[in-house]
């Protein structure tokens, strides 16, 4: 294949969040909003969260999008809610109260995106994954180890949880 017909990996990122627009869409046709999970076996933080911005600022484009940063402390102490335009922040945030703040707020946006802390890491990770309609985990293109990969999409399926799409970054 030529160099020409290569899409770069960032083009490729923004094919994987075209798809993931496109399947919000769907749900929005059927009548139902979307709250889409964004998670990882382990990659950084920052680049997950960077991910969701850039998922979130996607969806926007076309709809009204709202982005949910999770977050866990070993404080175990729960901080409530930071609102910051169209983003909420929670630390340690129990999964029921979750909940009932996507129940508000399903009413209000076409899609919500939540960031949620790695599942493989963090148990309380896996309480936030069911709280979405479609979860996809972000990995590190030449980073994330496969045994890693594998070990979280275990944990996934034998949690009853269903992985809608993997999207590679860097």
């Amino acid at each position: 294949m030529s160099q020409e017909y290569r899409l770069s990996l960032q083009e490729k990122q923004e094919q994987a969040f075209g798809f993931i627009a496109g399947a919000v869409r769907e749900r929005l046709e059927k009548g139902k909003p979307s709250v889409i999970a964004l998670s990882s076996s382990g990659t950084p933080r920052r680049i997950q969260s960077a991910a969701a911005v850039k998922l979130a600022e996607r969806l926007s484009r076309q709809k009204k999008c709202l982005l949910v940063k999770l977050e866990l402390s070993a404080e175990g102490k729960s901080s409530g809610w930071k609102e910051e335009g169209s983003c909420l922040t929670g630390t340690n945030v129990p999964a029921e109260q979750l909940k009932a703040l996507l129940e508000e707020k399903k009413a209000q946006f076409d899609a919500v995106v939540l960031d949620i802390p790695p599942v493989m890491l963090f148990s309380e990770a896996l309480e936030y994954a069911r709280t979405a309609d479609q979860l996809y985990l972000l990995e590190r293109y030449r980073y994330t180890l496969y045994s890693h990969y594998e070990k979280t999409m275990a944990l996934l399926r034998d949690s009853g949880l269903q992985v809608s799409g993997v999207i590679a970054c860097r």
